[in-house]
């Protein structure tokens, strides 16, 4: 069974194997090259000193899954929103995990005073998709084109839930 918790130093092995393994999805993070393990730990020093919690699923040791608050890519200082992100290793999937760090992201935000959570998704990721409608996420916007990945146009798919 596994565990949620606040993720520390000691997990950036497994956030960067998961987050190196979707920069090479074609329907996950835009990005093309993952960077270094020491580009992960600079992320989440960063989402410390703003005060955003980054959390892991862990079980036996091995972390599964990564999740994370952020400030919307459109910020504003009166932004009562928050950008939720998570990753789950693909061998973890379709075990609770996403759903339950999602639950997890809510009550971080609530208790950080934000009352709506977004979730940029690529529009090919149907997985991701489905999963933030069953957790109440609604789709506000598809933007078509709006994104690269390995060179190939991508579409954004925006999901809000009102916490």
């Amino acid at each position: 069974m596994f565990a949620i918790r606040q993720a520390s130093m000691a997990d950036l092995p497994g956030i960067y194997g998961i987050f190196r393994d979707a920069v090479r999805s074609p329907d996950a993070i835009w990005i093309d090259d993952p960077g270094t393990p020491e580009d992960r730990c600079a992320w989440l020093l960063l989402k410390e000193a703003q005060g955003f919690p980054v959390f892991v699923a862990v079980e036996g040791g091995e972390v599964l899954a990564y999740a994370a608050l952020g400030e919307p890519c459109f910020r504003d200082a009166n932004c009562a929103l928050a950008e939720a992100s998570l990753c789950v290793a693909p061998h973890a999937r379709r075990r609770g995990i996403g759903r339950a760090l999602l639950a997890t992201l809510e009550e971080a935000a609530g208790a950080i005073g934000r009352d709506s959570l977004i979730a940029s998704v690529d529009a090919m990721n149907r997985g991701s998709i489905a999963l933030h409608r069953r957790c109440g996420f609604r789709q506000t916007r598809r933007m078509p084109g709006v994104g690269r990945k390995f060179g190939r146009a991508r579409d954004l798919v925006l999901l809000r839930k009102e916490l």
